[in-house]
C-alpha cells in the first residue's frame, strides 16, 4: 500500500500518509483472514509533522488490492525510542462496530441472504453489498446477538466469503457496504 488517507473522528480528511519520495510510512502490515480478522498495523516517523495525525479514533483507509477502500479505526498507539523515533498504530476494521448494534429479535422464514442481511444492517451505517450466493432461501432466528455475529450467522447459512467495503468518493465516505 503506497498511500493511507487519514480522517478524524468526523470523517473530515486530516492528511495523506505515502511511502514514496520522503517516506513516511515506514511499514505497513494487513493482515486479513477469510471471514476473519482484519487488522491493520503500520509506522511511521513519529518526529515527522505527519505523525501529528496519527491519533487514537482517526479513520486509516486505502485501496486494497481488489480496488476497494478499506476503513479502519487507531484504537492503539505507541511509541518507540529506538535506532529511529517511531510512532507505531495498531488499526481495526471498521466493521468491528457492528458489534455495538444489538438485533433483539429477527425471525425471517423462507427468506434469502440479502433480505437477512438487510433487516440485520436496519439502523448502522451499513448496506449490503454485492451477494453473489445462490438464491436460495433459509429460516432462521436471530436473538439477541450482535449484528456482526448475525452477519457470521448468514454467511454459515449460505456460505460465502464476506467482505466489507468503504465507498470514497471525493475526499468523502459515501458508503459502507457488507
Amino acid at each position: 500500500m503506497t498511500k493511507l488517507w487519514i480522517l478524524d473522528r468526523n470523517e473530515q480528511v486530516q492528511g495523506v500518509l505515502q511511502n514514496r519520495g520522503t517516506p513516511t510510512i515506514l511499514e505497513a502490515i494487513h493482515r486479513e483472514q477469510l471471514n476473519g480478522e482484519n487488522i491493520l498495523e503500520f509506522a511511521v516517523p513519529a518526529d515527522s509533522p505527519k505523525a501529528s495525525l496519527v491519533v487514537e479514533e482517526n479513520i486509516v483507509l486505502f485501496q486494497d488490492l481488489d480496488g476497494n477502500w478499506q476503513e479502519f479505526v487507531i484504537r492503539q498507539i505507541e511509541d518507540e525510542h529506538g535506532e529511529q523515533f517511531v510512532r507505531r498504530a495498531y488499526c481495526e476494521h471498521a466493521f468491528t462496530e457492528l458489534n455495538d448494534y444489538i438485533i433483539r429479535d429477527i425471525r425471517p422464514e423462507n427468506r434469502d441472504a440479502v433480505y437477512m442481511l438487510e433487516r440485520i444492517l436496519e439502523g448502522t451505517r451499513w448496506r449490503v453489498g454485492n451477494v453473489t450466493v445462490d438464491s436460495e432461501l433459509a429460516t432462521h432466528i436471530f436473538y439477541n446477538k450482535s449484528a456482526l455475529e448475525c452477519i457470521f450467522e448468514v454467511i454459515e447459512l449460505f456460505g460465502g466469503e464476506l467482505q466489507f467495503r468503504t465507498q470514497f468518493t471525493g475526499n468523502k465516505i459515501t458508503g459502507r457496504y457488507v
